[in-house]
């Protein structure tokens, strides 16, 4: 019984020493380099390599992003001489070339008139879709012969309101999803105007005192559009 209480107070006894011990910040601190101090040191290493590798990957992203905008403007430049055509109506064995100067020459009333040899080629697009049982006319992708002709022709494009028939440019899908963006939040009051010229998309702010009321902001991102938004 002796020996136990023995035992049993020098446990206490040391219980109490540590206890004081650890209370001791610099003695946490030696302890746990002597038990710790190689796994601590393989931490920090991993940890610096985490960080080296999360800068890279970082540093490729932007790359990868600067790339992909510089594909993209490419893509764009392309397209300068094209341009889309929707509401017309679609028939068999129907002249896409006609149709496309009917509407110029007609509707648009361009002068001098546009001939055939101003258009390089035009042609149905995209997938045929049904709208309350009725098979909706596919867009007209036509392509000009010269940047100038497409020019003339979209300019007079506010001449189609009211009538069904809706041109505009033959834009990236990026750009294109970012326009289509850009008009939601146009429909939703949150942006005051929005289109596209030259493959650029603009937008107008609505009113908020900073100045930028008004005036014309080219975006080219979602994040930049949405920068802009209240």
């Amino acid at each position: 019984m002796g020996r136990s209480r023995g035992k049993s107070g020098a446990s206490a006894s040391f219980c109490e020493e540590f206890t004081k011990f650890l209370a001791d910040t610099a003695n946490q601190t030696l302890l746990r380099e002597a038990i710790c101090g190689d796994l601590l040191l393989e931490l920090k290493s991993l940890k610096e390599v985490i960080q080296k590798r999360d800068e890279e990957i970082e540093t490729l992203k932007k790359q990868v992003a600067a790339l992909n905008n510089r594909n993209d403007d490419l893509e764009q430049y392309t397209r300068r001489n094209s341009m889309r055509i929707t509401g017309i109506v679609e028939e068999d064995d129907e002249d896409c070339a006609q149709k496309v100067l009917d509407v110029a020459n007609n509707t648009l009333g361009l002068s001098p008139p546009l001939s055939l040899t101003d258009i390089d080629r035009a042609h149905r697009t995209g997938r045929i879709r049904m709208t309350s049982g009725q098979v909706q006319p596919r867009p007209l992708l036509v392509k000009m012969a010269t940047y100038r002709q497409r020019y003339r022709i979209m300019e007079q494009r506010q001449k189609l309101k009211g009538t069904g028939i809706f041109l505009n440019e033959d834009l990236t899908k990026t750009r294109d999803t970012l326009l289509y963006t850009a008009r939601k939040a146009k429909n939703e009051g949150k942006l005051k105007d929005t289109w596209s010229s030259d493959g650029r998309i603009f937008i107008r702010k609505l009113s908020t005192g900073d100045g930028t009321t008004g005036r014309r902001i080219i975006i080219k991102s979602v994040n930049e559009l949405e920068e802009c938004l209240p």
